[in-house]
């Protein structure tokens, strides 16, 4: 059998000195600041690969991931490597089937994760054909680990079916779970599946306490300061498409940026020109200051007139105003997944 290639095409993750191009599916790349290819990377051979969102602990520098396979048997494994690139935790996740988890919550005791009703066939692989399939006869179960414990302490909490993709954030708060993400209501993501920002509460022994949308808005690609990571916060981030616009809707892009403020449960918006389009936004927190408005948000814009792209900078207090700064590119950034800010 011929190895599944790797793209190394989702995510960047700088962690114990280590520059990583990650995958949906694969083991890790490494790579260079100046973005050369140097091979396959796996922590001397203890990793079998690694989610396209993995958690750093912004207290204990931590990094904590899971791992899923369509092939072998456990199908997903939990990780956690410390500051120095050891491997300080390797836990098996006992699942019936294969499935993506393509992203995850990490709290102070805990790390929460969603598997949805998703069917992999492992023959339709083999034929080409696309392997999954949603059955709206299963609900979503929800995994919750205590980030001390091992495959035999995962609580299940199972609920309606719902995909996805990302989390923005999760932290504790009077002895439950809160977890905020962007929930696709009808299965995998489409142009009549609205994926919205959503609020869970669970506790960890008495299962689901409330689950109720934060917003209307057609949002994907959440962010936040990752200083934040885990900790009840109050400023959130995303790409929005605005659906009044009905000649840009078949194109799939995102047409603006959103800014979540969930102390005043109100959003503000930084709109784009007709013609431009917006990727996934990063924030760039201050070196020297420590406040959720401490820092700016950075994003590529493609404009299909010019055929180019320019990087915006915003500052989060002025987010509706035009940007801070704006670097014009002498080409276009195509359209990609997800990036990182890494300051060396």
């Amino acid at each position: 059998m011929t190895p599944v290639k790797n793209a190394a095409n989702t995510n960047i993750v700088h962690h114990a000195g280590h520059l990583l191009a990650v995958y949906e599916g694969g083991v890790p790349y490494k790579i260079t600041t100046d973005l050369e290819t140097l091979g396959t990377f796996t922590f001397d051979d203890k990793i079998k690969g690694m989610m396209p969102h993995p958690k750093l602990d912004p207290i204990t520098g931590d990094l904590h991931f899971l791992q899923y396979s369509v092939v072998q048997f456990p199908y997903l494994r939990y990780y956690v490597i410390n500051k120095t690139g050891q491997i300080t935790k390797d836990v098996p996740i006992y699942i019936k089937s294969p499935t993506i988890v393509h992203d995850m919550v990490l709290t102070p005791n805990y790390i929460i994760f969603f598997l949805p009703p998703l069917e992999m066939s492992l023959m339709k692989i083999f034929l080409s054909k696309n392997p999954l399939t949603w059955n709206d006869n299963k609900g979503t179960k929800i995994g919750i680990i205590p980030r001390n414990g091992n495959s035999k302490k995962v609580t299940w909490v199972e609920t309606e079916p719902f995909f996805v993709w990302h989390t923005m954030n999760g932290f504790e708060e009077n002895g439950n779970i809160v977890l905020d993400y962007v929930r696709h209501n009808h299965g995998l993501p489409d142009q009549q599946n609205t994926p919205e920002l959503y609020r869970m509460v669970v506790n960890p022994t008495r299962g689901i306490v409330s689950a109720n949308a934060l917003d209307d808005q057609f949002i994907e690609f959440p962010i936040i300061d990752v200083r934040k990571i885990g900790q009840k916060y109050n400023y959130g981030y995303a790409a929005r498409r605005d659906m009044k616009r009905d000649d840009e809707i078949e194109k799939a892009y995102f047409t603006e940026l959103i800014q979540y403020d969930f102390e005043k449960k109100t959003h503000t918006l930084h709109k784009l020109l007709k013609g431009q389009y917006v990727g996934e936004p990063t924030f760039v927190p201050h070196p020297y200051k420590d406040s959720e408005t401490d820092g700016v948000i950075v994003a590529f814009v493609y404009d299909e007139n010019t055929q180019k792209s320019k990087l915006i900078v915003i500052e989060p207090l002025n987010f509706d105003k035009a940007p801070l700064a704006i670097v014009e590119l002498p080409f276009r950034v195509p359209n990609g997944f997800h990036g990182d800010w890494i300051g060396f």
